[in-house]
């Protein structure tokens, strides 16, 4: 009953249960495996049920009461027995909860994003450790520059402007509506402007 209300309260995907929890001082961490019978092959789609192996992921999920929050997934690889696809092993995929090559659950991202564009990268990243969030601003800002931009629609004004992330070095283009202030298009340049 204690483990059924824990993978509520993380909301696992189906499947996933609760086998242990270790609380520390700073840290819970809780280690959760796959139970599911069959698995859908990323590239061709059809299910596969013959586990080759298992292996251990740790990644970090929202903090619990304070403390740093380590998921410690239990997930198997299966063989693909469809003939044409070129990916005969494969690991078993959660993209509701987590991304095939995270190290944050889909929500912590989440959260860290929140926090980085309400008080941008640097300010960000000193935030989230008081709140048991681990980031560091290079990481957060990275993040926040890789989200799509929104669709944009019939523009009036624009401006366009050039700058340097580093001189001589990388340079990037922005472009800008000027009614709404909204981004349009943004990139970046790393090759040398001026060559020697």
């Amino acid at each position: 009953m204690i483990c059924g209300s824990v993978e509520a309260l993380l909301s696992l995907p189906p499947g996933c249960v609760v086998q242990a929890i270790v609380a520390a001082e700073t840290t819970l961490t809780i280690e959760v495996v796959s139970t599911c019978p069959q698995s859908a092959c990323p590239l061709c789609g059809h299910l596969a049920w013959r586990v080759r192996s298992h292996y251990e992921r740790t990644v970090a999920d929202v903090p619990c009461g304070g403390r740093r929050l380590i998921l410690k997934l239990g997930v198997r690889k299966f063989h693909c027995h469809t003939a044409d696809c070129p990916r005969t092993i494969f690991a078993e995929r959660l993209p509701d909860f987590l991304q095939y090559f995270a190290r944050q659950t889909n929500r912590l991202k989440e959260a860290l994003l929140a926090i980085g564009f309400a008080t941008c990268g640097k300010a960000g990243a000193k935030l989230a450790p008081q709140v048991g969030m681990r980031i560091t601003p290079t990481t957060l800002l990275r993040q926040m520059h890789a989200l799509p931009l929104p669709p944009v629609g019939p523009v009036s004004h624009i401006g366009i402007d050039d700058f340097a992330w580093k001189k001589g070095h990388r340079y990037g283009t922005i472009v800008v509506n000027l009614l709404t202030h909204q981004v349009i298009e943004r990139q970046k340049n790393d090759e040398k402007m001026f060559k020697e």
